[in-house]
This record gives structure tokens, C-alpha cells and sequence, in this order.
């Protein structure tokens, strides 16, 4: 949208918007700009507009049009700041009118910067915290992957995880060669840090009117982009355990630090493995 320049009358301060190509200054009332002052000529002078270029013309008034000071004939060129005397004479020795041009032009908008990719991302590492976050502390996500594609991801609770196996506990009865991806997250920490798992072997594991099943994996691809990420990001620490697991006695129940009994889950008869093979 284009700025219309305006005249500003240093003496009483008012404000003259040039909004016609071209605006007529003079005393006749018909003109855009009227100063009703005898020394001012009917049609005195006149501002157009070309390509967005400004430019004042005397109309052959009696006591002339002055542009910085200095008599115009013809048309001259507006800058923005640009003092315009109108009617010098020996009643008005400083002129009977002196206006200001005012035309600012619109500041450049800042060049906005592009944000970087994800690859980017990896590679400045510009979203990984300052400080490390403890490992306790982080999201763990489990996406399975199929033929037909990515299932829903789920939210599971970690048991172990070290750079060859990963445990975890989910209500879902994996199967041993499935492959797996988790996700560990964290709201300071972006994009989540990724890795590859292929599950070995399925326990089952007794839960309060629940169950539940531990599902022991090995690491199949942690890249070394990500590996450097969890060095830089990431504070071992000790996992969080859950109190919705029952165990073999009172008195390891009583031990957080132990791992909760599990035991084998039971291999399925013929039938039931077919069954159970439909199913998933």
C-alpha cells in the first residue's frame, strides 16, 4: 500500500494530505489545497505525481512559488523534507504560506530466515538442551513396523536400556523378530532421539488386574548421529519403577530396586498359536 505524502504548515501545524493527481494549491475554493489569502494566487501552484515521484509546478502566480529558497518556473522534483514558500512578497517577506513536504518511505520489511530442515536440525543440533536431562525424566514411545505400515505409537515404561538391549513393559504380546522403534522424548529436546529394535523374547509378568507382558529387545540401529545426540543430551539415570506389578514375595515387593519377578510366558498348544496368530 503506498504512503500519500502530506504538507505540513509550519506555522499553525496543520496537515494537508496530497490524496489527487495532481492537488492545486491556491485561494479559489475549488482548489484541493485552498489558502484564502489575496496574496495567494487563485491557482497558484500544483503537486503531481509520476511513478511514484513527487513534483510541485508554479501556475504562473503573482508572487511565485519557492522551492528551498529558490524561485521555480517550472516543474521540480520533491524530497521528502523539502520546504515550499508560497507568495513572497512585501507583505509576507517569509512567504504567506510555508509548508513542509513530508513523503517517509515505508521501512523495507527484515528479510525473514528460513528455518532449517530436520536434517539441519540433526546436524547443528541447535534444539538440544544446555544442560543434560535425566534419563528418568524422558518420554518413551514404541512404534511397531509391519508390512501393511507404522501402527499407533504407544507410551510404554522402560526397565533397561544400554546401547545393545532395551526392556520394556507394555500390554501388548509382542512376537520375538518383530521390529520395533522408540522414540525417547523430552519438551526441551527436538526432534526425539530414534532407534531400531528387534524383540528377542517376551516374559510375562503379573500385574494388579492386569496383564502385562516384558518385552526384552535388541538394539538392530541406533545411527551415530543419534548415538552423539544421547551422549550430549541425554544424564543416565537410574529408570522409574512402577508399583502396578505384583512380585514373587513380600519381601522383594518391598525393594524398588529389584526387578519385579517375571517368569516364561507358557508356550501355546497348537490350536491356541493359531488362534493367537489370527488375532494380531
Amino acid at each position: 500500500m503506498k504512503i500519500k505524502p502530506e504538507l505540513i504548515d509550519t506555522r499553525t501545524g496543520k496537515h494537508f494530505r496530497v490524496f489527487k493527481n495532481p492537488t492545486i494549491i491556491g485561494r479559489h475554493r475549488s482548489c484541493e489545497i485552498c489558502f484564502p489569502i489575496v496574496e495567494v494566487s487563485r491557482r497558484h501552484c500544483a503537486i503531481s505525481e509520476e511513478n511514484d515521484t513527487y513534483y510541485i509546478e508554479d501556475l504562473k502566480s503573482v508572487n511565485g512559488t519557492f522551492l528551498n529558497e529558490e524561485a521555480i518556473s517550472g516543474r521540480r522534483r520533491l524530497e521528502d523534507g523539502c520546504h515550499i514558500k508560497i507568495s513572497k512578497c512585501t507583505k509576507y517577506p517569509a512567504g504567506a504560506k510555508v509548508l513542509v513536504f513530508r513523503h517517509p518511505q515505508p521501512k523495507p520489511k527484515p528479510a525473514v530466515e528460513e528455518k532449517p530442515s530436520d536434517s539441519e536440525k540433526k546436524d547443528v543440533g541447535e534444539f538440544l538442551p544446555k544442560t543434560k536431562l535425566p534419563l528418568k525424566h524422558c518420554v518413551f514411545r514404541i512404534t511397531k513396523k509391519s508390512v501393511l505400515g507404522s501402527e499407533a505409537r504407544a507410551r510404554v515404561p522402560l526397565q533397561k536400556l544400554t546401547a545393545k538391549e532395551v526392556h520394556f513393559l507394555g500390554l501388548v504380546a509382542h512376537r520375538p523378530g518383530d521390529v520395533l522403534h522408540l522414540s525417547i522424548e523430552h519438551p526441551k529436546m527436538e526432534p526425539p532421539i530414534q532407534m531400531g529394535l528387534k524383540v528377542a523374547r517376551i516374559l510375562s509378568v503379573k500385574g494388579k488386574n492386569v496383564q502385562v507382558y516384558r518385552v526384552e529387545t535388541q538394539v538392530a540401529k541406533f545411527p551415530e548421529k543419534e548415538q552423539e545426540r544421547f551422549t550430549r543430551a541425554i544424564e543416565p539415570t537410574p529408570l522409574i519403577r512402577y508399583g502396578f506389578l505384583s512380585v514373587g514375595s513380600e519381601k522383594e515387593g518391598k525393594s524398588k530396586e529389584q526387578e519385579p519377578a517375571v517368569s516364561p510366558a507358557p508356550s501355546p498348544s497348537p490350536g491356541e498359536e493359531t488362534q493367537e496368530s489370527d488375532a494380531v
